[in-house]
């Protein structure tokens, strides 16, 4: 399977076309994605429009769901969380979501389900981009966030699933978030990364980055999960 992440629209001003044709490229190449930074009533429903009848959503009312194809995997469950706010940090979009799911591969009933954690961190919480002030306050809602995701992802893992993590993680060089975990793709802010439980094995035949109409390069990695 080929997974992926792409942070969809990173200007407000994008046009709908762009959108749309960043959608329709990012989900000719993956078999499942996690997007970004979208506005759930325009963006998403303008991507829809173009894909064909194969390919579903979750966590379409957030600015960060999953688009899979329904020919490939069954949705097992999905949830997602708001992270914890900081309260003096101005002009952060709210909610915080993190959003997670668990999906089985069709026609593969000897592979266990897996997880899958969406993440969008805050910007500028690495660098001094900001005033010191600024990205103090910044540092304190990012590692929030990253608590956050780490979280559902140790779920995920205690439930016995093998989870992949994709996302805008506006970090270049984030921690490990679980044990056992190796990042797939990723050499900027964008990034996959999996952490398997022993009984599923995943071996990564081949990665590449997408050129996008926003600022950020989508991020695709192609897997092989099988029964260990």
């Amino acid at each position: 399977m080929i997974i992926g992440t792409a942070n969809i629209k990173n200007f407000p001003d994008m046009s709908r076309t762009k959108v749309q044709a960043d959608g329709k490229k990012m989900s000719s190449i993956c078999d499942l994605w996690g997007m970004q930074e979208n506005n759930p009533v325009e963006d998403l429903p303008a991507i829809m429009d173009v894909l064909g009848d194969d390919w579903k959503t979750v966590h379409p009312g957030t600015d960060i769901p999953f688009l899979y194809r329904d020919s490939v995997f069954n949705l097992v469950e999905s949830t997602k969380i708001v992270a914890p706010f900081e309260p003096v940090l101005p002009l952060t979009p709210r909610p915080r979501w993190i959003t997670g799911a668990v999906f089985e591969l069709k026609n593969r009933p000897g592979v266990q389900p897996f997880g899958v954690v969406n993440v969008h961190l805050i910007a500028g919480g690495y660098n001094g981009d900001n005033s010191p002030s600024d990205t103090a306050r910044r540092i304190r809602q990012w590692d929030i966030e990253w608590l956050t995701a780490k979280s559902l992802l140790h779920t995920y893992r205690e439930e016995g699933f093998t989870v992949f993590l994709l996302g805008d993680l506006n970090n270049p060089n984030p921690p490990k978030p679980i044990p056992n975990w190796r990042w797939l793709v990723g050499e900027r802010l964008d990034k996959i990364g999996v952490s398997t439980n022993g009984s599923v094995l995943v071996e990564e035949n081949q990665n590449g980055t997408v050129d996008l109409n926003s600022d950020h390069r989508g991020q695709w990695s192609n897997v092989w999960l099988s029964a260990s």
